[in-house]
Parts: C-alpha cells; sequence; structure tokens
C-alpha cells in the first residue's frame, strides 16, 4: 500500500491537526501499525489495519472499547480498586463521518487509537527494579480486571492458546520437505530435531491439559499476550505506564498470562556448541518479575493455585515453540517474517527456554513455594 492510500485512510479519522507524515512501527507480529502525526510532531495517534485471523472486526473493535471503559471507570476510583500508579489506555479514536471506530477501504479493516508517548525499552536498565515493575503492572492489570464482566466480551481469535488445535495442526503437516527443493531442505535436519522435542513433550503437555480443565483452577480474563514488548514504559519515571495490543484480552487462565510474561522477560541468550543463539530461563529475574506481580494481585489467588506456575512456564513455552514451528511448515501464513526461516529460528529459541527451564526445574519450584509463603 502507498502512502497516499494511508493519508487517505487516516484522514477519515477524528484528527484534530493536518497529517503530515505516517511511518510503520514493525513492532508486533499480527496487525500491520503506523505512526501518524501533524507537522509539528506534536500531536500523534496509532493507526492499524487489522489482521484477517479476527473473526470479526467490528466486535474485536468492541471488545476493546469495553475493556477500555471498564478500565478508565476503574482508574476513577484508584483507592477502592487498590491501584496506585499511573496507567494510560489506548484510547479508540472515532471516524469523523460517524460514531463508528471502524474504516473500511478495499477489503480491509482500519482503526486509530491515541498515541501514547513512551520510552523505547532499549533505553532502559533491565535490572531487579525493572522486572519487578513489569510483574507488578501485570499484576495490577489483572486486578483491575477481575471486576470485569467475562461475558460481554465476543470471541475474536479462534483456538487462541488451544494447544490440542496447535497438536491437531502439527499432525496434519508434512514435516518433510520435497529433495528438489534446495531452499528448504537445508532446514530438514533443524525440522527433524524439533519434530522430535514436540512428539517427546506431548504425553505430559497434554496431562496437563487436561488436568487444568477440570475445574482445578477457574479461568477468568486475561491478556492473552503480556510479552514485554506490549509493556509502556513512563520518559519520565522508566515505570511501567500501560500495557497494550488488548485485541488478545479473552477467557483464559491468569497463571498463563504470567507465565507468558515471564517467557517473554526471564531469558537471556547463549551459544551452543555450533554457535548458535539459544535462550537460557533467568531464575533471578523471574524471582523479582514474580514479587512484584504478587504485590499488586493479592488476593486474586488460593495458595495451591499459585503452586502451578511452573508448569504453565513450561508449557507456554512449548505451546509458542509449537506454533512456530507449526507456521514454518505452513510456509508462514500466520506470524510476521522479515525472512523466510524466522519462524524455524523462534521455534528453536523457544525450546531452547523450555529446555532450560526443566534443567532448573527445582529451582523455580522453590522460588515460587517461597514467595508463594511471603505473600500468602
Amino acid at each position: 500500500m502507498d502512502y497516499d492510500q494511508l493519508f487517505e485512510i487516516a484522514n477519515n479519522f477524528d484528527f484534530e491537526n493536518q497529517i503530515s507524515y505516517i511511518e510503520p512501527i514493525k513492532t508486533g507480529n499480527i496487525n500491520s501499525t503506523f505512526l501518524v502525526a501533524s507537522s509539528d510532531g506534536k500531536q500523534k495517534f496509532i493507526l492499524q489495519k487489522l489482521s484477517d485471523i479476527f473473526i470479526d472486526h467490528r466486535s474485536l473493535t468492541d471488545n476493546h472499547k469495553l475493556i477500555t471503559d471498564f478500565i478508565g471507570q476503574q482508574l476513577l476510583l484508584k483507592k477502592e480498586a487498590n491501584i496506585f500508579r499511573r496507567w494510560e489506555l489506548p484510547i479508540l479514536i472515532k471516524l469523523r463521518s460517524s460514531n463508528s471506530y471502524l474504516f473500511r477501504s478495499e477489503g480491509s479493516s482500519w482503526r486509530a487509537m491515541k498515541y501514547i508517548d513512551c520510552l523505547d525499552s532499549k533505553c532502559l536498565i533491565m535490572n531487579s527494579d525493572f522486572f519487578y515493575d513489569i510483574g507488578h503492572a501485570l499484576g495490577s492489570f489483572h486486578f483491575i480486571l477481575s471486576g470485569f464482566n467475562a461475558n460481554k466480551l465476543t470471541p475474536n481469535l479462534p483456538h487462541f492458546h488451544d494447544t490440542n488445535f496447535y497438536f491437531d495442526q502439527f499432525n496434519s503437516l508434512d514435516k518433510f520437505f520435497d529433495s528438489n527443493d534446495l531452499k528448504r531442505l537445508d532446514f530438514q535436519e533443524r525440522v527433524n530435531k524439533l519434530v522430535d522435542i514436540v512428539i517427546s513433550n506431548s504425553e505430559r503437555v497434554k496431562s496437563f491439559i487436561f488436568e487444568s480443565n477440570q475445574g482445578l483452577i477457574k479461568k477468568e480474563v486475561v491478556h492473552g499476550d503480556p510479552k514485554l514488548s506490549n509493556f509502556l514504559f513512563s520518559r519520565e519515571t522508566s515505570k511501567v505506564i500501560a500495557l497494550i495490543d488488548l485485541d488478545t484480552v479473552s477467557i483464559g487462565f491468569r497463571l498463563n498470562d504470567l507465565a507468558d510474561c515471564i517467557r517473554s522477560s526471564c531469558k537471556k541468550t547463549s551459544k551452543n556448541v555450533s554457535n548458535n543463539e539459544l535462550l537460557d530461563f533467568d531464575l533471578n529475574t523471574c524471582f523479582y518479575l514474580l514479587e512484584g506481580y504478587l504485590e499488586a494481585s493479592r488476593g486474586l489467588y488460593a495458595k495451591k493455585e499459585l503452586l502451578y506456575l511452573p508448569e504453565f512456564i513450561y508449557q507456554i513455552n512449548f505451546e509458542l515453540g509449537l506454533r512456530f514451528l507449526n507456521d514454518f511448515l505452513d510456509s508462514n501464513k500466520y506470524f510476521k517474517t522479515e525472512y523466510f526461516s524466522q519462524n524455524l529460528v523462534r521455534a528453536e529459541e523457544q525450546f531452547s527456554l523450555m529446555d532450560s527451564v526443566i534443567k532448573q526445574w527445582e529451582e523455580l519450584q522453590e522460588l515460587v513455594q517461597n514467595l508463594t509463603e511471603k505473600f500468602d
């Protein structure tokens, strides 16, 4: 899409200043996102082309507004909601011509949101205070939404966090490349190793899925994708001021949300004997993140629930590794990629992180046990 078309689309939203420039924002694996700004650069908003992976863009937008409206109301009642921190929301912007928040153009859906001025996380010192605040922000998010009526949400992302579906997908995909397709044949050995990992872990994963769905842990409203890049930070304080990408807000296990946040944050790179980059699980980072989370989410869990967290951390690493592998085998149709083998690399990284979790299993269980008792 050329920039003339982007300007035409952006001008349909109720932006009070004249639009001067539009530039792509490359973070995010699903929607196509752009920064729109006035000539002086002081007025900005976010423009997004919504991905077709969502069932219905209108109800997706309705969900977004329900969530931001509810959180906004709760923030007005800070003391009652036990929230004592600055929190910004990606508020939707209406169209100039109607009260709608969705613009349709050539079969695609577009929306605009308030721009939240923030500090690039790469500029931050990722120390114990940083990760404590990440955990505290997610705990605050869960605490606020604990009062939200989940029945108001319209499901829009089929089979999200549905590992049984990802297994079915895996079983249906061809794991072997055409010997004449030299571009893909080079990856066969790497794929074979990952296939073995999936098969060797499948019984444990499926057993826990069955167990967790028997009512051991209650399902609640969750963010769905609280990875590190979805947290925004204040320029003044370096503290978290927002958790964005609300399209994945849905019904699920809070512990899965927490585990996904830990997966995204508590890792460090290393090299194997072949000098390939792998990911190691960082227990120290996990401690500070979990400490912050439990401080902000007091009262949301029974003690016995929290003890399942290590298993959720293992499970979410397996799930994401499987999803990346499936997408690679399915010609990279789901996640955006910058090069052909990127999803294969992503799968290798996730499974290496899962392996590191397993190697530190007893230490992780002890960490969770100690913090659970501290905040009991």
